[in-house]
């Protein structure tokens, strides 16, 4: 499978930096910027997702599980700036969470560390 990464993020900043962050390393980047964007992805196509807690008005967690309805076995992970306990949480239940400050790398390597 190619190393197709969907990243979701509100901020168009932080969209474009990590799409060339992990461009740089070798990933496939489909970015989305709002939770439909990401629900049109067809989640067979993705070896990974990387998906912001907070997403406009709708919370990372209710992206992943969209796309795990469609491919349950998809790798999820988040990263966030901050966020409330209660989504911390529940997003931890679902896959690994990053800070956007300080654990972009351990986040590429989670997703390097994907199996093709």
């Amino acid at each position: 499978m190619v190393r197709r990464i969907l990243y979701v993020d509100d901020s168009p900043l932080a969209r474009a930096a990590a799409s060339r962050l992990l461009c740089a390393r070798g990933f496939d980047v489909v970015v989305a910027g709002s939770a439909a964007e990401a629900r049109a992805i067809d989640p067979l196509a993705l070896r990974g997702a990387l998906l912001d807690l907070e997403v406009g008005e709708e919370s990372g967690t209710s992206i992943a599980e969209a796309l795990r309805a469609a491919r349950p076995e998809l790798p999820v992970a988040f990263l966030t700036a901050a966020a409330e306990v209660a989504h911390l949480e529940r997003a931890r239940g679902i896959g690994p969470v990053f800070s956007k400050a300080t654990e972009t790398d351990r986040a590429v390597a989670w997703l390097s560390g994907l199996p093709a």
